[in-house]
């Protein structure tokens, strides 16, 4: 029988044989309310003291701690997608696949180690092969979109791209060849159509007419007499001479073949 309320506002129940006053708790419903604030707070901007409100930081952490453990389940995709964008992003040491439609709804993910062919390998058999698929281009996944979606078309993101360029050139390349590259790769980034993108590459076969003998150009290394070995930073035979032009130019050069 109802017995009062606590201070807090909470029914206070009363057993009419023993005389014994209790209050009742609900773990759903109090799960559910430490979920809510646990989602509140990794979606939102909040800090854990802003998302603790009336209660300290460390209490916030001790009641929502097992919301870490709980595995989020997508559905499996049935329908192949228009296009799908894949990407990796570190978390601590660990790496995140993660694989989203042209409606940037999560389709799969995969936990690895590093980006490896097997890893994309195990997140490309989770989904369909779609038309189009977008992606940073390096070697672990070139290779894995070879053998899990073979026909399915490969576009680079235009941002790894640009960071690749950047790596290679660096914002400040000293020689006219590299200049004149270097603004071909920010034009690359302001192109929104056809028309454009013919005009773009254009731009780029014309740097290669200029300057394109430059990728070519070979470096050869002496032989040391008394061991027989290569004079040279790599104990190579030969190496090109302008190396990283070579390769931001092929950085370019791929994405019209």
């Amino acid at each position: 029988m109802k017995n009062g309320k606590t201070a807090a506002g909470t029914q206070r129940w009363l057993c009419p044989t023993c005389k014994a006053s209790s209050v009742r708790k609900r773990v759903d419903v109090t799960r559910k309310h430490q979920l809510n604030t646990f989602l509140a707070w990794l979606l939102g901007k909040n800090s854990q003291t802003e998302a603790a409100d009336t209660k300290h930081r460390s209490t916030f952490h001790r009641h929502t701690a097992w919301c870490w453990n709980i595995t989020p389940k997508l559905p499996k995709v049935t329908i192949p997608p228009k296009y799908v964008m894949i990407d990796g992003t570190y978390i601590g040491s660990w790496c995140l696949l993660i694989a989203t439609d042209e409606h940037h709804t999560p389709l799969a993910w995969q936990w690895c180690s590093t980006e490896s062919q097997a890893a994309w390998e195990a997140l490309l058999r989770k989904v369909p092969a779609p038309l189009v698929v977008i992606c940073d281009g390096g070697s672990g996944v070139r290779a894995a979109l070879q053998e899990q979606w073979p026909d399915t078309l490969v576009q680079r993101c235009i941002f790894h791209v640009w960071l690749n360029m950047r790596t290679h050139l660096t914002l400040n390349p000293r020689t006219p060849a590299g200049q004149a590259l270097l603004e071909i790769g920010r034009r690359l980034r302001r192109v929104k159509n056809a028309e454009e993108a013919l005009a773009w590459l254009q731009q780029l076969n014309d740097w290669h007419t200029v300057y394109g003998h430059l990728t070519c150009e070979r470096s050869y290394a002496r032989r040391r007499f008394k061991d027989g070995t290569w004079d040279s930073p790599t104990g190579k035979k030969w190496w090109y001479t302008h190396d990283r032009l070579r390769k931001a130019y092929n950085l370019l050069a791929e994405l019209q073949r």
